[in-house]
C-alpha cells in the first residue's frame, strides 16, 4: 500500500518520530500489566482460610506477598534473597532475588511448593529447600474433564468421546459411530478462528461433555454439520515458503442459511457405555458464540436424576430451559422466554451465559432483560415457575461474582443505580435472593472492579468464607487502587496503590466526559484523550474511536473492563497530535433493553454513528482546541468510519476500518439484524448508492485469514468502491487474522492518521510493535494466526 499525501506538511518529521516514539512508551507502558501501574491484585487463597498470597510485578523486580485479611495486615511471603541462594546452589542456574524464575503450584503458611529449571520443588519457610516428592506427575491437560472422583478423563479423538482411567492410562471409547461432521463433544468448525492454521503448541479443546455430580452419567451431544455449507479460506503466500496457494475449507454458516450445524443430546453412561438418547429434537446452534457446555448452557441436578440445557431460536428470539429425565432421555419444557427483538442471558454475547444453577435447592438464578434492565429472577425448577425477582430497579446487573448457599446470598457487579455518575461505573453488592434484599459493599464515582467480564470471582477476589473482599477501583482520570475489605464495605487495608512515577512527565490524563445522543435526550459516556504537552490555545485535529457492542474506558488501564486494549492504543494514538475521542453511543449493552434494541435490524443505525456525531460537536462548542474541520474515525471491527464518511461525508475527513461487517456473512447478523432469508439476502443492498457519497480518504485494513469476519465482506465492499470509481486505500495482509489483530496494520494507521489527519511527515524505518501484538504473542497465541504454523 502506497499512502500519498493529501495535505501540506505541518509537521515535520523529527518532530513526528518524537511523538511515535512517545506513543509507543506509552503503550507498552502497558505491556505486562504491572502492578505499579494497574495496582493489580490476583489473590490465591490458602485453602479455605482467610490469608492470601498475590505476585507484584513492576519493572524494578517480581515479589510474592502473604496477606493475612484477619488481622489485616501483609508481608513478604518468603526470604526472596534465600531462596535465589537455595535454588542457585542446588541447580547451578543463576537466580536473582528480584526475578525468581519459580511458578507457584501451591502454598501453605509454612511451605510452598512450584516449578523451576524444569522440575517441582518444595520451599519451607524456614529456609529448607528440597525437590518436591509432590506433583511429579505430569500435570493433567487442560482439555480433559475430570470426573468428579478425579480418577476419569473425558476427551474428544477420532470424532468420538473417549475415557482414560488416570491411573492406569486405559483409554476406551465412550461413543463409536462419530464421524467427520458428526462427531461428539466437538465445536462447529466455524468456532476455529484460525481456520486450517494452527499452532505448534496448540492444545485440542476441551470437549464440550458434563459429568453427572455422582460421576455415573455423561451429558454430551452429537454435532450434525453435514448439510452445512462449505466457505474457503485461501492463503495466498503460506508461511511454510511453499509458492502454491492454499485452500482450507471449513463448514461456515451464514446468516439465513437453510442448514446450521446442530446438536443431538444424548446421556452416556460411564460403566457400561449405554446411550440414552433425549427424547428432543436436535436443537440449533443459534449462540453467536461458545457451545452448551463451555457456554455455561447445561447442568445437572444436584441428585444426579435429572440434566437440564436451553433451547435457543434462530435469532435468538426465544429460550427454552428443558429439562431431561437421566434415566430415560424423556424431556419437558420448564419455562420460555421470548422478544420482539433478541435475548441476552447474560453480559455479553461472545461470553458464557450469566446463569447460575443451584443444584442442590433445584433452582436457577435467571438472567433476562425482561423489566427494560438486564437483572436476576429466581425459578424453581420442579415446577418451572418463577419464584421471585431478585434484583429490580433502573439498574443493569453486570456480573454473578459468587454465591453464598448457606446465607442464599448472590455477590453482583451493577451498573446504572447512581443516576449522577456515569452509567458503567460499577458497584458490587450482595443480594438475598429470596428476598431481594441488597447491601452495597463497594461503591463510589469510579469503577469498581472484582473481576473480567465473563469470570468467576469465586476462590480468586472472594475468599472462600466470603468474610473478605479484594476490590480494586479506578477512573479513565484516575489512578488505580486496590484495598482489602470485609463484608460490611469497610476497608481494611490497601493492598496496592499506582506508581505514576514511569509516566511522562507531561501526561495528560484522559477525561471522562457525558454528552447527549442526536435523540436529544439520552445521556451517553465516553472519554476524550489528550497528547502530551496538551496545549489549550492549540487547535487539534479530532479522530472518534470506537468499538460497536462494547464499552470501555471507564477504569485506568486494565484494572477495569477495557476491551481489546482500547485505552492504551487511544492514549497511543492521541500522541500522534490527536484529539481522541470515544463516545459510548446508542446499541450498546447493559443500559435499558431500548437502547440495545437501537439499530436492529437497520445496517446504517447498528453503530449510531449519529450519536458520534452529535457528542463530538457538542464537546466541542466548549472545547475551542477541538478542530472539527479535521475530524476522522477509526473502528477496530465494525464499519463506524464507512458509516461515517458515507452519512456524514461533510463532518468525517479521514476513516480507518479493520474490516467490514456484514449482516449477510455473519453469524450475529441472524441476531442483530434478523433472519435474513435468500430473497432478503439478495435485496439487501448494503451500501446502495451511498457508497457515491464518498469524498474523504478511506484506508481499509484486511486480514485474508480472517476466519469470522470473511474477506468476502471487504472485498465486496472494495469492489463497491472501484465499481463507483472511488479513490481509497487498502491494506491486505496475506496472513493477517480477525481485525486489529492484522499483524503490522498498526504502523499503516498511525501513517495513515499522520499524513491525512494531522499534516505530518510519518518517521521513516519506524516499526511500532502494538501493546496487543505483544501481549497476545506471549498470552493468547490462539488469536495469532499470523505467527502459527500450517497444518
Amino acid at each position: 500500500m502506497t499512502i500519498q499525501h493529501n495535505t501540506a506538511v505541518l509537521v515535520p518529521q523529527g518532530e513526528m518520530r518524537n511523538r511515535y516514539n512517545t506513543a509507543l512508551e506509552i503503550e507498552h507502558l502497558f505491556v505486562d500489566g504491572h502492578t505499579d501501574l494497574t495496582a493489580k491484585v490476583a489473590p490465591n487463597w490458602l485453602g479455605c482460610g482467610t490469608k492470601f498470597w498475590y505476585k507484584r510485578k513492576d519493572i524494578r523486580a517480581t515479589e510474592y506477598w502473604l496477606v493475612d485479611a484477619e488481622a489485616a495486615e501483609k508481608q513478604l511471603a518468603f526470604d526472596h534473597d534465600r531462596l535465589a541462594r537455595e535454588l542457585s546452589a542446588s541447580t547451578d542456574e543463576e537466580c536473582s532475588p528480584a526475578d525468581l524464575p519459580i511458578s507457584i503450584k501451591s502454598m501453605t503458611e509454612t511451605e510452598m511448593v512450584f516449578s523451576a529449571f524444569q522440575k517441582d520443588w518444595k520451599y519451607s519457610f524456614s529456609g529448607v529447600l528440597s525437590e518436591a516428592e509432590v506433583n511429579q506427575q505430569p500435570a493433567h491437560p487442560a482439555y480433559w474433564r475430570i470426573s468428579p472422583n478425579g480418577k476419569t478423563a473425558l476427551y474428544t479423538k477420532d470424532f468420538n468421546l473417549w475415557a482414560r482411567d488416570i491411573e492406569s492410562g486405559e483409554e476406551r471409547a465412550l461413543t463409536t459411530d462419530g464421524v467427520e461432521h458428526f462427531s461428539y463433544s466437538c465445536q462447529p468448525e466455524a468456532r476455529n478462528l484460525c481456520a486450517g492454521l494452527k499452532k505448534a503448541h496448540q492444545t485440542p479443546q476441551a470437549s464440550e461433555a458434563l459429568w453427572s455430580p455422582d460421576g455415573k452419567r455423561i451429558l454430551t451431544y452429537q454435532l450434525d454439520e453435514r448439510s452445512v455449507q462449505t466457505i474457503p479460506s485461501i492463503s495466498y503466500a503460506p508461511i511454510d515458503g511453499d509458492i502454491l496457494p492454499r485452500v482450507v475449507e471449513r463448514r461456515f454458516p451464514l446468516a439465513g442459511d437453510k442448514y446450521v450445524p446442530t446438536y443431538r443430546f444424548v446421556i452416556l453412561d460411564t460403566e457400561t457405555g449405554e446411550e440414552t438418547a433425549v427424547d428432543h429434537v436436535p436443537i440449533e446452534d443459534n449462540f453467536i458464540w461458545l457451545c452448551p457446555v463451555s457456554g455455561n448452557r447445561c447442568w445437572w441436578s444436584g441428585d444426579s436424576s435429572k440434566a437440564y440445557f436451553l433451547d435457543m431460536s434462530r435469532g435468538n428470539k426465544s429460550v427454552s430451559v428443558v429439562e431431561v429425565t437421566a434415566e430415560t432421555g424423556a424431556c419437558r419444557t420448564l419455562f420460555e422466554e421470548t422478544t420482539d427483538t433478541f435475548l441476552e442471558i447474560g453480559p455479553h454475547f461472545e461470553l458464557p451465559t450469566g446463569l447460575r444453577p443451584l443444584p442442590d435447592s433445584n433452582e436457577l438464578i435467571w438472567f433476562s432483560y425482561r423489566s427494560g434492565y438486564m437483572h436476576l429472577y429466581l425459578y424453581d425448577l420442579v415446577t418451572g415457575k418463577l419464584k421471585n425477582p431478585i434484583t429490580e430497579g433502573e439498574c443493569s446487573v453486570f456480573n454473578i461474582l459468587s454465591f453464598d448457599e448457606k446465607a442464599r446470598e448472590v455477590f453482583v457487579s451493577i451498573v446504572g443505580r447512581n443516576k449522577d455518575r456515569n452509567f458503567y461505573y460499577q458497584e458490587f453488592a450482595c443480594v438475598q435472593i429470596d428476598t431481594g434484599e441488597m447491601t452495597i459493599i463497594a461503591s463510589g464515582n469510579y469503577d469498581v472492579n472484582l473481576a473480567g467480564l465473563g469470570e468467576q470471582a469465586d476462590g480468586k477476589t472472594i475468599s472462600p468464607d466470603r468474610k473478605y473482599f479484594v476490590v480494586s477501583y479506578s477512573r479513565a482520570d484516575t489512578p488505580a487502587t486496590t484495598e482489602l475489605r470485609d463484608r460490611a464495605g469497610d476497608v481494611l487495608m490497601v493492598l496496592e496503590e499506582a506508581d505514576l512515577s514511569r509516566l511522562p512527565e507531561e501526561f495528560e490524563w484522559p477525561e471522562p466526559i457525558e454528552v447527549i445522543a442526536d435523540d436529544g435526550v439520552t445521556k451517553l459516556y465516553g472519554v476524550i484523550f489528550k497528547p502530551c504537552n496538551f496545549d489549550p490555545t492549540k487547535k487539534y485535529p479530532v479522530l472518534d474511536f470506537g468499538k460497536w457492542n462494547n464499552f470501555g474506558g471507564t477504569g485506568f488501564s486494565r484494572c477495569s473492563f477495557a476491551p481489546l486494549s482500547l485505552n492504551e492504543m487511544a492514549l497511543s494514538i492521541a500522541q500522534l497530535g490527536i484529539i481522541v475521542v470515544h463516545v459510548l453511543g446508542r446499541g450498546g449493552g447493559f443500559r435499558d433493553k431500548s437502547h440495545r434494541d437501537y439499530g436492529y435490524d437497520d445496517f446504517w443505525e447498528m453503530g449510531a454513528t449519529r450519536d458520534h456525531v452529535a457528542g463530538i460537536k457538542e464537546l466541542a462548542a466548549t472545547r475551542p482546541y477541538m478542530d472539527l474541520e479535521r475530524v476522522g474515525g477509526l473502528d477496530i471491527d465494525h464499519n463506524g468510519p464507512i458509516y461515517g464518511l458515507l452519512d456524514f461525508p461533510e463532518f468525517y475527513k479521514v476513516g480507518i476500518t479493520h474490516t467490514i461487517y456484514d449482516p449477510r456473512m455473519i453469524k450475529q447478523g441472524e441476531v442483530f439484524s434478523g433472519i435474513t432469508d435468500e430473497k432478503k439476502r439478495r435485496e439487501y443492498q448494503t451500501w446502495g448508492d451511498k457508497i457515491h457519497s464518498l469524498k474523504g480518504k478511506l484506508l481499509i485494513i484486511t486480514g485474508l485469514q480472517d476466519s469470522w469476519y470473511l474477506p468476502s465482506m471487504t472485498l465486496q465492499f472494495t469492489d463497491a468502491l472501484l465499481r463507483a470509481n472511488k479513490d481509497f486505500d487498502q491494506y491486505l495482509h496475506p496472513n493477517g487474522g480477525h481485525m486489529i489483530r492484522c499483524l503490522f496494520a498498526r504502523r499503516r494507521v498511525m501513517d495513515y492518521l499522520t499524513i491525512n489527519l494531522v499534516g505530518g511527515e510519518p518517521p521513516e524505518d519506524f516499526e511500532f510493535v502494538s501493546s496487543l501484538q505483544i501481549f497476545n504473542e506471549r498470552f493468547s497465541p490462539w488469536v495469532w494466526p499470523e505467527f502459527t504454523e500450517m497444518e
